[in-house]
């Protein structure tokens, strides 16, 4: 699994991703790579529960903001396909790279928090 969260070094509290952007310990452009990763692996952490959520949950229950939900939804198609536009094929990332629906040097991104 990827980064789940982030423990304060001050106090010990756990805080997710969200959380620790929003108290200034990491940088918003950290938390949207580290949220990318979890959910091209399918899954995103709450630290809070210790509960392993899917995407559209954890969009749901506030485990990050609105404004992460594009980035995160668009990576957790590394995990549920692309489909092609204007057929009904869904492809692998690989595949979708191979056809330049996505960006190669995102994709690359995309399948190496995979591995």
């Amino acid at each position: 699994m990827p980064i789940a969260g982030v423990i304060n070094a001050e106090n010990q509290i756990k805080l997710s991703i969200y959380q620790a952007t929003k108290a200034g310990l990491i940088r918003k452009g950290t938390a949207y790579e580290l949220l990318e990763a979890q959910a091209a692996c399918g899954k995103i952490v709450d630290v809070q529960t210790g509960r392993v959520l899917s995407v559209e949950t954890a969009s749901k229950t506030g485990v990050f903001d609105a404004e992460y939900e594009d980035v995160v939804m668009r990576a957790s198609r590394a995990v549920t396909g692309y489909r092609e536009p204007f057929k009904k094929e869904i492809l692998s990332l690989c595949e979708a790279i191979s056809r330049h629906l996505v960006v190669e040097r995102n994709g690359v991104r995309l399948l190496e928090a995979q591995v």
